[in-house]
């Protein structure tokens, strides 16, 4: 095959992907709230010459939608910068991105690296994934805003809408079938689900020495969800509680404090392959160990 039929095909491969997506931000915007309008101007790009335009806006939120059937290498990239020049340009504003589906889903969650990755952002404020979800958002996005659409969960009125964010979530979950999502939301609710007894310490990791037997009897019980609270990362815990922090999180494995907090089951955050010191810890829970939580205490 000569080099002009393949570019032929992947010209018109290439337009088939364009007429998929065009066809699903159609029809997530004819189906979303009227505060949703689409983006008619064009912002400049920070570097380059390149114009960008969203798909969608909200001008009462002030939110920034960007819609995409699914997330590769060269649409998350894309993305990425998109959001970093949204944020430049309009820094009161969030940017939510929306993706009908994963490219690669795993099983566990149904996401994939991609949507990892665009989670890790910190100009994307929240990832939507699925029609449902999408429409769920776009419909009342002031619902959630303070706990959600910013990842790093800040905001004074979170708690008071704790109880009906979590029962509502929980109905929505299981009318799409996301078993994973409803089952990780109940685990958070229920920290003693995961809780690990003096008991079990004894059977489990008996090889190893009373530091590591503790890291990894956290490690082996981490959520991986947003905290639902304000969180702190047990390297800046160590940072602000031992004189000498260079052995990181370590620290903390070898405390009694650590050992009592596993004992009464308190729930740490994070994912199991990352660095220990980056494992998030709910500021309330180290307060009432009496952990220092800021250079103030």
């Amino acid at each position: 095959m000569n080099n002009k039929k393949i570019t032929k095909y992947e010209s018109k491969a290439q337009k088939v992907r364009a007429k998929r997506g065009n066809d699903f931000e159609s029809m997530i915007l004819r189906k979303s709230s009227n505060d949703w309008v689409e983006v008619d101007t064009h912002i400049s790009d920070i570097n380059t010459s390149k114009n960008w335009l969203a798909d969608s806006v909200n001008y009462n939120h002030k939110i920034f939608l960007e819609l995409t059937t699914c997330v590769k290498d060269t649409k998350e990239s894309k993305i990425i910068i998109e959001s970093k020049t949204y944020k430049h340009h309009h820094p009161d504003y969030k940017f939510v991105v929306g993706i009908k589906r994963a490219s690669n889903p795993r099983k566990s969650d149904g996401e994939d690296s991609f949507i990892d990755h665009l989670k890790q952002t910190p100009t994307i404020d929240q990832v939507l994934i699925g029609e449902e979800e999408i429409l769920k958002f776009m419909d009342k996005p002031y619902y959630n805003k303070q706990s959600t659409i910013n990842n790093k969960n800040t905001g004074d009125n979170m708690l008071e809408n704790t109880s009906k964010l979590v029962m509502d979530t929980l109905l929505y979950g299981a009318s799409r079938g996301d078993s994973n999502g409803v089952n990780n939301l109940i685990k958070m609710l229920e920290p003693n689900a995961n809780r690990i007894t003096p008991t079990k310490r004894k059977s489990r990791f008996k090889k190893l020495t009373a530091k590591a037997r503790k890291r990894e009897e956290i490690r082996d019980s981490l959520l991986q969800v947003d905290p639902p609270e304000a969180v702190m990362t047990l390297g800046e815990l160590v940072k602000m509680n031992w004189d000498n922090p260079k052995s990181g999180a370590e620290l903390f494995f070898s405390s009694k404090k650590a050992t009592e907090m596993i004992d009464d089951g308190v729930q740490l955050f994070g994912l199991k392959d990352e660095r220990c010191s980056n494992w998030k810890i709910k500021t309330s829970d180290a307060t009432h160990y009496q952990f220092k939580t800021s250079i103030n205490d």
